[in-house]
């Protein structure tokens, strides 16, 4: 049977923000198809940043996940919902706003009018909204809507979703969780005093005063790196090398919420640290550089404890977060859950409830035949390229059999998987100096992305394949001869003296010299050529004549190109040598299905899993 496909369309980035607001729009909807007896379906995540118009025209239904949407002076939101919604509207798939913020309008700004224009479209039935209901009704709609209400941001619903009761204001840490944003947010939002050297002594003085009363306190971020950064400063500034009292950039939303619901109270810049604190019971001052801040504190009771930087001084915030410690915070009741819920319900009952998965079996793929995880694959549609254990095993469940890892060299001979000794390895491991090549425990003693993702090396690799005996895992090695050589000798000895299975390995190589050396000396392994770019050609030697013969050599199984190659003419092209085809890296079904319909038999992606695939284009 085919499944229902939801459409969960969202704002994805490195601001957890954003990515509580998915996790827990997506809590909402799995609430409504338990209560329906929904039970075939799949929830698809969108990142609206892609603009994949073939995984919006094959949704049953489309629900956009929520936050501040409807603005068009930042971000691009003005572009991307009128773009969504013209693909909803000419496909008659029935679309519902989620709890999203309206933020201004001008009628004299195009942008603006191209979003009301938007929001008028008959595919969109309804619209719930967590901040300015009444700008919403008063200047947006004119085309009367189904579903029209105020409801709560859905993160304040965050302590369901994660599963984690409000905890007891007596088992609480008796610390206050400082939360800053980059320094010129205030700024570019209008709020002109509040300077860079406004904010570093106004958190410096907190940090003193919290110090002279004995409170202890910590500084932590909402996942933005720059955010990170400003925080490193405010501590530098005021004087303390004590980086303990700076949380690591959280990559999770869990993690956010763990660390906030931690606090006996917090004084923060975010929105949604505000939201999350609430949640959990956690009482927070929001220090506002957008009214969406002011616009919470009176939706949820408490207008007081919201102001702007410059209204009070250090010593009176530090007065206002003891006093509401000790107030402590109402937070948000089942009543408001079945407020924000019900909308939602009665769209999901009217425009699914009745609905069947069609069928779209244009491509004929199996995509877990078809999906390579590039670099073991991506996680969240925001960390990729990290070789790691948890990349693969936060794979596996998504339904990839075939994964790709990066493998090289250490400066002492040992064989890793990374993904190149290069500038975007030292930014995703944090390394300050990073060499041409690390030595071994060096590197497995360092982390991706703030310390979240552990490397990896081969031996352990190889324990995987193990585990995993039916999967297949294509070991991209690529470059100068004499070093590959070596190295596929390393790796083939290595693979040999374990349980692992021959075939489950692919090389992936890209210099003639050593593919002809392995032709002949070690025809036993598979290999799959990848096509160098003209650049590469000219740094490395390789000639046209070259490349001809590396594709029709008896150990090549498989050809590779690169995205900015995949044009029909080199498909066409490469299809001569009646090899299977492979690109890498497509994270859009856009592209997707294009290299499907010209020949190509595998693709590498970091986000776009087997079960999503499945669901979304029915190929079965």
């Amino acid at each position: 049977m085919n499944q229902l496909r939801i459409v969960l369309v969202e704002y994805i980035n490195r601001n957890l923000g954003d990515t509580v607001i998915g996790e827990c729009a997506k809590f909402l909807v799995e609430d409504v198809l338990s209560r329906l007896n929904i039970k075939n379906y799949k929830i698809c995540e969108y990142n609206m940043y892609y603009q994949d118009q073939a995984f919006i025209k094959n949704a049953d239904v489309i629900v956009f996940a929520g936050g501040g949407l409807i603005k068009y002076k930042r971000e691009r939101f003005w572009e991307f919902i009128p773009e969504i919604l013209r693909i909803a509207e000419e496909n008659k798939i029935p679309v519902f706003m989620n709890a999203v913020g309206v933020e201004g309008f001008d009628e004299s700004d195009e942008r603006c009018r191209k979003l009301k224009n938007a929001l008028n479209l008959s595919c969109l039935k309804g619209i719930t909204v967590r901040d300015d209901f009444d700008l919403l009704k008063s200047k947006y709609i004119i085309s009367p809507k189904e579903w029209l209400a105020p409801v709560f941001d859905s993160a304040v619903f965050s302590s369901r979703v994660y599963s984690t009761p409000l905890a007891l204001k007596e088992n609480r840490k008796n610390k206050i969780g400082l939360g800053i944003a980059r320094s010129g947010l205030y700024v570019d939002y209008g709020y002109v005093k509040s300077t860079k050297e406004y904010q570093l002594d106004f958190w410096s003085s907190i940090i003193k005063i919290l110090n002279n009363q004995g409170m202890e306190w910590e500084i932590f971020v909402n996942g933005l790196k720059d955010d990170w950064l400003f925080g490193k400063e405010v501590l530098n500034y005021a004087g303390i090398n004590d980086y303990s009292k700076l949380v690591n950039c959280p990559a999770f939303g869990k993690e956010l919420y763990t660390t906030i619901s931690s606090y006996s109270g917090i004084i923060a810049t975010r929105l949604h640290a505000n939201i999350i604190a609430f949640s959990a019971g956690v009482p927070s001052i929001g220090l506002v550089w957008n009214k969406k801040l002011s616009q919470f504190g009176t939706r949820i009771g408490y207008p007081e404890r919201f102001y702007e930087l410059t209204d009070k001084s250090p010593t009176e915030v530090v007065n206002d977060i003891t006093r509401i410690i000790e107030l402590g915070v109402a937070p948000a009741t089942l009543q408001d859950y079945n407020a924000a819920i019900n909308p939602l319900e009665e769209f999901l009952r009217k425009y699914l409830s009745n609905k069947q998965g069609t069928t779209n079996t244009k491509n004929g793929a199996t995509y877990e035949k078809v999906l390579i995880a590039h670099a073991l694959g991506g996680v969240d549609y925001k960390y990729a390229g990290t070789n790691s254990v948890l990349a693969f095993t936060s794979n596996v469940d998504k339904g990839y059999r075939i994964y790709e890892t990066d493998v090289k060299l250490t400066s002492d001979g040992e064989v890793v998987c990374v993904n190149g000794w290069n500038s975007k390895t030292k930014e995703k491991l944090g390394v300050d100096n990073l060499k041409t090549q690390l030595i071994y425990d060096e590197f497995l003693n360092l982390k991706y992305y703030d310390n979240h993702f552990d490397t990896l090396d081969f031996s352990n690799l190889i324990k995987l394949a193990e585990k995993y005996s039916d999967y297949k895992f294509m070991l991209d090695i690529r470059y100068g001869a004499e070093r590959t050589i070596y190295l596929v000798k390393a790796i083939g000895s290595m693979i040999n003296s374990s349980m692992s299975k021959e075939e489950n390995f692919i090389f992936q190589l890209t210099d003639p010299n050593a593919i002809d050396y392995i032709s002949n000396y070690m025809p036993e392994l598979s290999i799959m050529f990848d096509i160098p770019s003209k650049e590469e050609m000219m740094e490395y030697n390789i000639s046209d004549k070259e490349i001809a013969d590396c594709c029709q050599k008896d150990c090549v199984k498989i050809i590779s190109l690169r995205k900015d190659m995949m044009t029909r003419e080199n498909l066409v092209k490469y299809r001569m040598y009646n090899r299977p085809l492979c690109v890498f890296v497509l994270d859009r079904v856009d592209d997707i299905i294009f290299a499907l319909e010209n020949g190509v038999k595998y693709i590498e992606t970091n986000y776009l899993d087997v079960l999503t695939m499945n669901a979304l284009l029915q190929g079965l």
